[in-house]
């Protein structure tokens, strides 16, 4: 009864568990919250440094150089930003790369151009300027840079100040470029939108191939995990979609100008340079990037090794050429899920490599209900653990199912890249895992409570804590050796009808109470009260080395404390009682047994039906306690009680025959309730 008990409530306190985590999967869903998605972002951080380390930290796409203006650059050319001129003859350099992206922009006009642009020759020469053998210096370093942007396939970046800007008049125009995209089906809702432009001067931006914006993307921890291909910019003239510094330099080593930008209409917007391979991007122009190795993860050569050609010019043939800085100082310093001072420069190059690569990351379509349906799956799952008997195998099962979606997770994303909530589901599966535990921890301590107060009022206190508290199944059915204990009153129906029922109630229970209470005391187990009579046994559940003993002093005791129960009832004017006690040892079998609704822990067998008979025998020998010869045989020592022998007899139903002894007490005594009532 208790069992079943325990299964319903088990089962409507997982059902209202599995509900209330429904909900909270259904909300976490629905809606972003900046610590789950946090948590969620740096899970993934840690798969990107797995993949980092057994991939043996590979290097970035060999195409891709970096031009490094370093700490040895700056120590041959003086502190940034250096004379133009310096940076048209870097430019020079470069003429055979595919294509030379800036991370820098040149807001201002030179200022030692602005100086000695109007000079003459011999005037310029006067001046205390630095002369390089590796470069000729010019008295208008911006004319002399423009110059060289417009003969190579240089990009140079700019800044979009974002939101909304309330005067249009004061938005500059976006810079010029060879570049455009076409979009269609796209919704700006989505996209971040510009409301002013910080670009390098007209005369530099004019003379270069293509700008592109160098905005990056940080999420609130900071850290750079996807890049901005795209923007929405209205300079009062046109209405435009902005290309990304590392969009219009892979465009550009493609040779496409026209960008087709499409939307699906649901939540990705595909780039189209290459025809047959769509960039995915997300529905706010975000590209996922996969970051493969730490810093250094691309080949970076110091600006000045360029400049005084310690580096050949044909070594960045066809190369995709990136310049910007490592040095702290110069403030482009970012953070990535690898690294936490990665110069900002690697981050375009990684982008690109993506780009190149068709190795980007992407959130997949549905993404919402892909993750409530992983969350709805875990939640059974976990529920089905619940059931689980051992609470070890338990917790095994859930760090199993954790370990699968963190490993099937890692591999969708390195392998797929396909990014997927991961955290969200390990936070359910951990939580129902926490839940799951107390439910059962509570309903178990529950259980075990009913259970010790049934087991009290067969047993004493200490030996149902014993048997709740014990590891082994003490409640299987098992065939043991036992010590069967019966005890009836005699002439119970002359004494119940002199009595009404309410008195003769109370009267059974003041006799009954310390008849069982001495049971206990001799750790037997009562096993159930059939009207005036009391069956108990020792030795089950729990092992008793001396139950035979055990068994017989109870009785002892038992008349010993009925004979004070009769002195105090004759000054009460209650009956007499005389009772007979008849004990057995044999094997039986001991368990739970019963219906499926309702069962109880007792005990059947020859050596029960021996106790019952060997108790109706009292009567013929005016015996109060009466043993078999099996229980004598049990004893420890049996020269510690007064037996006698009193018949050899066949008892009813049995072919052997049986002797009986009748016990007077322990040695010496001479215990009796025989007399003859009025």
């Amino acid at each position: 009864m208790i069992r079943h008990l325990s299964k319903f409530k088990k089962f409507y306190s997982f059902l209202v568990l599995g509900i209330f985590m429904g909900i909270f999967s259904f909300f976490i869903c629905i809606k972003e919250y900046s610590l789950i998605k946090r948590l969620d972002n740096l899970t993934h951080d840690v798969f990107f440094r797995v993949n980092a380390y057994l991939s043996g930290n590979i290097k970035g796409d060999d195409r891709i150089k970096i031009i490094d203006i370093d700490e040895k650059s700056l120590a041959a050319l003086g502190q940034w930003p250096w004379d133009r001129d310096i940076l048209a003859c870097l430019v020079y350099k470069l003429n055979l790369a595919s294509v030379v992206g800036f991370d820098i922009y040149f807001a201002e006009n030179d200022k030692r151009g602005n100086m000695t642009k109007g000079m003459d020759d011999s005037s310029f020469s006067t001046l205390n300027i630095p002369k390089y053998n590796f470069c000729e210096r010019t008295q208008d370093t911006d004319k002399a840079f423009a110059l060289a942007l417009s003969k190579t396939n240089s990009v140079l970046a700019y800044a979009v100040n974002l939101g909304s800007y309330i005067n249009d008049t004061e938005k500059k125009l976006a810079p010029l470029s060879n570049q455009s995209i076409i979009e269609d089906n796209i919704d700006y809702s989505f996209l971040q939108h510009g409301k002013n432009i910080t670009a390098s001067i007209e005369e530099l931006s004019d003379n270069a191939y293509a700008n592109g914006f160098v905005n990056s993307y940080s999420h609130l921890d900071n850290v750079i995990r996807s890049a901005f291909m795209m923007m929405y910019y209205d300079d009062g003239q046109f209405k435009q979609l902005l290309p990304s510094l590392g969009l219009s330099m892979y465009a550009k080593y493609k040779n496409v100008d026209n960008i087709k930008a499409i939307g699906d209409g649901l939540s990705h917007i595909n780039l189209f340079i290459d025809e047959n391979k769509p960039i995915v991007l997300s529905q706010q122009a975000l590209l996922g990037l996969f970051f493969k190795g730490y810093h250094p993860h691309y080949q970076y050569i110091s600006a000045i090794d360029v400049l005084n050609g310690s580096v050949n010019e044909e070594f960045f043939k066809n190369k995709i050429v990136l310049i910007g800085t490592s040095v702290v100082g110069l403030n482009d310093i970012r953070s990535n899920a690898l690294d936490e001072n990665l110069p900002g420069v690697e981050i375009h190059a990684n982008a690109i490599d993506n780009l190149l690569n068709h190795d980007f990351l992407i959130l997949p379509r549905y993404l919402a209900e892909i993750t409530f349906a992983s969350l709805i799956a875990i939640i059974v799952l976990s529920i089905v653990f619940m059931y689980i008997k051992s609470i070890f195998l338990q917790v095994i099962c859930n760090f199993l199912l954790i370990g699968f979606i963190l490993i099937g997770h890692y591999y969708i994303l390195i392998n797929d890249r396909f990014v997927l909530n991961t955290f969200e589901l390990v936070l359910v599966s951990i939580l129902m895992s926490i839940f799951g535990l107390i439910i059962n921890f509570f309903l178990e301590a529950k259980q075990k409570e009913l259970i010790k107060l049934k087991l009290e009022k067969k047993v004493s206190k200490s030996v149902a804590e014993q048997l709740i508290n014990t590891d082994n199944n003490v409640f299987s059915t098992t065939k043991r050796e036992i010590s069967v204990f019966f005890s009836d009153i005699r002439d119970f129906t002359t004494i119940s009808e002199n009595m009404d029922a309410a008195d003769l109630v109370e009267f059974l229970n003041t006799y009954m109470t310390p008849m069982s209470d001495i049971i206990f005391k001799y750790n037997g187990t009562v096993d159930k009260y059939i009207g005036d009579a009391v069956m108990a046994y020792f030795n089950a559940p729990n092992d008793l080395e001396n139950h035979a003993d055990c068994a017989l002093q109870a009785a002892i005791e038992q008349i010993k404390a009925l004979k004070l129960l009769n002195e105090d009832w004759g000054k009460k004017g209650l009956p007499y009682i005389n009772i007979g006690i008849g004990i057995n040892t044999g094997e039986c079998i001991v368990g739970e047994m019963g219906s499926l609704s309702r069962s109880d822990y007792t005990c059947i067998g020859d050596g029960v039906n021996t106790a019952s008979r060997v108790e109706s025998s009292c009567k013929n020998y005016k015996a109060n306690i009466l043993i078999s010869e099996q229980t004598k045989n049990a004893l420890v020592d049996e020269n510690l009680y007064e037996l006698i022998l009193v018949d050899e007899i066949k008892l009813k139903g049995k072919n052997e025959f049986t002797r009986l002894y009748k016990c007077l007490g322990y040695k010496g005594e001479n215990l009796s309730l025989w007399k003859k009532l009025s």
